[in-house]
């Protein structure tokens, strides 16, 4: 799953170098700077970052909700096996669905990316960096599936929070997934930014790569490289169950056990004790009376 969440982050780090430098210098991912240059932007009074970062929030609004509900619609119809798995190693089964949708969106980047000549203007600005928005928006809903903490792919304030507190607080282990994340991001800005020096066509391909990856390796197993066996866990109802059973074994009567000496009342009055054997049958014509053998002591 660390490499998962790794290539993930590529993409996302690759869409926002993009969208800085060639889609109205606004993020695709980062909703706090968004907010920040949009009050930016009124205090200076500039209408093209105002509508730049108000269109990146709306698409990535968008992009979560459309999101959230393909997960919460898809969680119903493919509801995931109970697995013994440690936290964060959760792939549900749908998740080729959510990611495919942000593939589907990002595709659409491209298409647009290519058709304007790599540099997108006008009206074609604002629907690449709506499209990518909703795609990064897509991705942070579906990451949300995955039961990783705080670890995202596209805002990483929290994720750098975590890294912090795991390193400086005394017993804890902050392991590998939190820094990989950072060095995702990382690579994907840089990698975006040495190809629109030089390749400015292929930029949008980065993120379509890192999507793709993270389905395949997701596909492959719950955890990249190795597939985890499963086990079928005992149910705590089942143990419920058993122990009302031993609860009912123990308060039947006496009188089916073998070995229990009961009192008989012989003729004289004096009580003799008599051992009902280990099972009792009925004899015919008895009209289901039955016959115990006893023995008298």
């Amino acid at each position: 799953m660390t490499v998962i969440v790794t290539v993930l982050t590529f993409a996302s780090g690759a869409s926002d170098v993009t969208s800085i430098t060639r889609l109205g210098n606004a993020f695709t991912s980062v909703m706090t700077g968004n907010i920040a240059l949009f009050g930016l932007s009124l205090a200076r009074e500039s209408v093209s970052q105002a509508t730049h970062t108000a269109t990146a929030v709306a698409g990535y609004v968008a992009g979560v909700a459309i999101g959230a509900q393909l997960g919460w619609h898809a969680s119903k119809r493919w509801p995931a096996e109970p697995a013994e798995e440690r936290p964060g190693e959760h792939w549900p089964p749908y998740m080729p669905l959510l990611l495919g949708t942000e593939l589907l969106l990002l595709a659409g980047v491209l298409a647009g990316w290519e058709i304007t000549s790599s540099r997108p203007a006008g009206g074609a600005q604002f629907v690449l960096l709506a499209l990518a928005a909703c795609a990064m928006g897509t991705q942070s809903a579906s990451v949300g599936q995955l039961g990783l903490g705080n670890v995202s792919t596209t805002y990483l304030t929290g994720t750098l929070t975590g890294l912090v507190t795991a390193t400086v607080r005394p017993g804890s282990k902050p392991g590998w997934r939190r820094p990989l994340v950072f060095v995702g991001v990382l690579a994907g800005a840089v990698l975006a930014g040495v190809l629109l020096a030089n390749a400015p066509a292929i930029v949008p391909v980065l993120p379509l790569l890192g999507v793709a990856t993270a389905m395949l390796l997701g596909s492959i197993g719950r955890s990249p490289g190795h597939r985890r066996e499963r086990r079928t866990p005992r149910l705590r109802g089942d143990d419920a169950v058993a122990d009302a059973a031993d609860g009912l074994d123990a308060s039947r009567p006496a009188t089916r056990s073998s070995g229990v000496s009961l009192p008989l009342i012989s003729s004289t009055g004096a009580a003799t004790p008599r051992r009902r054997s280990r099972r009792t049958t009925s004899m015919p014509g008895s009209r289901g009376t039955r016959q115990p053998s006893t023995t008298t002591a």
